[in-house]
């Protein structure tokens, strides 16, 4: 491709005399030698992750939980976990708009049940995971896009986490 479009910069005597003593010692023109670090710079840029974007569909997907899994994708600390603990919380302030207060409070009553909410902590035999998931889709499905198929069991491992937490309660 043809090169047509210019750039110029600005350096004081100084920094060109230095970046000129890079190039020549790389056997390079001051020319290439600054396109080509401009390109890996510019590769370097674009090969980070892009800012993460809520999905589309029905019901709610608060803007920190977006940023949560985000978070948990770049391996950062807690995990899918913490943000599947996380939603557990917050679900009573996530009605969705066509549920009545009551439906809301059975559903989530529901999967208090699931998880174990008011009981001992289950173990891994009792517990059902596909059902807490089915759940989740069926209820906050924007929530559910975010995550991984391979991440939804840590996932609904913070849902049961939040169900033996004395300051979190799945009720209105």
């Amino acid at each position: 491709m043809t090169k047509s479009s210019t750039i110029i910069l600005r350096v004081t005597p100084a920094l060109k005399a230095r970046i000129a003593n890079a190039a020549g010692s790389q056997g390079k023109s001051l020319t290439t030698f600054l396109l080509e670090a401009a390109e890996r710079a510019a590769a370097k840029v674009e090969s980070r992750p892009t800012a993460p974007k809520k999905p589309g569909g029905r019901g709610a997907c608060p803007t920190w939980l977006v940023a949560r899994c985000w978070e948990a994708a770049q391996g950062g600390t807690g995990g899918y976990a913490a943000a599947g603990h996380a939603l557990a919380g917050a679900l009573p302030s996530l009605q969705p708009w066509e549920m009545s207060d009551e439906d809301w409070a059975a559903a989530l009553a529901g999967l208090g049940e699931l998880v174990g909410v008011g009981r001992r902590r289950l173990a891994r035999p009792e517990r059902d995971d596909a059902a807490v998931w089915a759940w989740v889709e069926e209820h906050v499905p924007r929530c559910a896009a975010l995550i991984p198929r391979r991440r939804r069991q840590a996932f609904v491992a913070g849902f049961y986490r939040a169900a033996g937490d004395e300051t979190i309660a799945l009720k209105l």
